[in-house]
């Protein structure tokens, strides 16, 4: 019933994140401490009470607490650029790894490689956050985005399976048994990411080549400036 809730805000965050996530960088940093204070408080509750029953309300205090931290979190990291934006890259490199996992090495079957491969882009993505920023945080948001957007269809439209579902198939090899309308949203963000990426470098290469546009006007303005106007009205009149 409450995902119903969850599905419309997921969509219009992912796609904002997806195509704009590079321009609304500080919002993408409080999303990313938030997503990871919910996330966290998500894998205490299940690690507790996987395998016993629990009252609703307990499931409740456990997202509102996490929701709380969430907020707290993503205020603070939008405060620390660098720090924050390692922190979206890597859940942007977790998505992708989810990605990766899901289609390319879903065949294996082997539970081992499902966290080794996630949690290793998760890693290498947050990373490159400080050596590249740019393109880190591009391909992060992007791969953030495609994934929460086509995650928010799926609240709607069924046949998908989360994270921890998908991990425990892998383990028990029943790989072979998934739903087949679950390729499709595979499919669906893998396109969406290659959208976004296309979308925010187009939009990177056009802002470079204005900042330096503006650079060289300035470079000119400033050496016209430095000559003297004697030496201008000669130009002129010899013009």
């Amino acid at each position: 019933m409450y995902r119903y809730y969850w599905g419309g805000p997921l969509i219009f965050i992912g796609l904002l994140l997806c195509f704009l996530g590079r321009y609304l960088i500080k919002p993408s940093i409080c999303i990313a401490g938030f997503i990871t204070a919910v996330f966290l408080s998500m894998l205490i509750y299940y690690a507790i009470y996987l395998q016993q029953a629990s009252q609703l309300s307990t499931f409740w205090w456990f997202l509102g607490g996490g929701a709380v931290l969430g907020l707290i979190l993503g205020i603070v990291l939008a405060c620390f650029a660098k720090v924050g934006a390692a922190l979206l890259a890597g859940w942007g490199g977790f998505a992708l790894g989810m990605m990766l996992m899901s289609s390319v090495f879903s065949w294996t079957g082997s539970q081992i490689l499902f966290w080794v491969i996630v949690c290793a882009c998760a890693l290498i993505s947050a990373i490159l956050a400080f050596f590249i920023f740019d393109r880190a945080v591009i391909v992060a948001t992007a791969g953030l985005g495609s994934y929460a957007a086509v995650r928010g269809v799926s609240l709607y439209a069924g046949h998908y399976y989360n994270e921890f579902m998908l991990a425990q198939m892998i383990k028990n090899g029943l790989i072979s048994q998934i739903d087949p309308y679950y390729w499709l949203y595979v499919a669906g963000m893998f396109i969406l990411l290659i959208l976004g990426l296309v979308a925010q470098c187009c939009m990177l290469k056009r802002e470079n080549r204005a900042k330096i546009n503006k650079k060289d006007a300035m470079a000119w303005a400033e050496k016209c400036n430095s000559v003297p106007d004697e030496q201008i009205n000669y130009s002129n009149r010899m013009s």
